[in-house]
């Protein structure tokens, strides 16, 4: 429950709470694109099964990205897709071919 409705009080405590909301959004963000860059990682020199997995999280991972950044990706997704398409193909071909 907020004490002050109106005035410099209120100011300030307003100035608090955004700076508290772009201090855990700071936070949220930079785990994301960590997050991704572990991702990116495993897909690049991983297994074959880590990079199936790696794939699938990919583009879950850029949509969480886009939406911290307030970005519509409609576009980009049809691209993850089809990605994501080749690498499962990739992957479905190496194991027929084992």
């Amino acid at each position: 429950m907020k004490f002050w409705t109106c005035g410099p009080f209120k100011e300030l405590e307003d100035k608090r709470e955004e700076t508290n909301f772009r201090i855990q959004q700071q936070a949220i963000f930079q785990s994301i694109l960590q997050e991704l860059t572990d991702v990116e990682e495993l897909y690049k020199n991983g297994t074959s099964d880590e990079m199936l997995l790696a794939a699938m999280m990919i583009p879950e991972l850029e949509k969480k990205l886009h939406t911290i950044l307030g970005i519509q990706n409609d576009v980009g997704q049809t691209e993850s897709h089809e990605v994501l398409r080749e690498t499962i193909l990739k992957s479905i071909s190496g194991f027929t071919k084992e």
